[in-house]
């Protein structure tokens, strides 16, 4: 198995990021690594 895509979603909207963290966690090619916003970056 190849290794996955490593995201970090970036938006200031709260709603958005969810959606796009949503959307990605279904698929397996993608790991989500963190997200930022305009006040504060955070990293898992």
């Amino acid at each position: 198995m190849t290794q996955p895509f490593r995201i970090l979603i970036a938006d200031d909207h709260a709603h958005a990021r969810e959606a796009i963290r949503e959307l990605l966690s279904l698929h397996e090619q993608f790991q989500i690594v963190g997200e930022a916003t305009m006040e504060l970056m955070q990293l898992n």
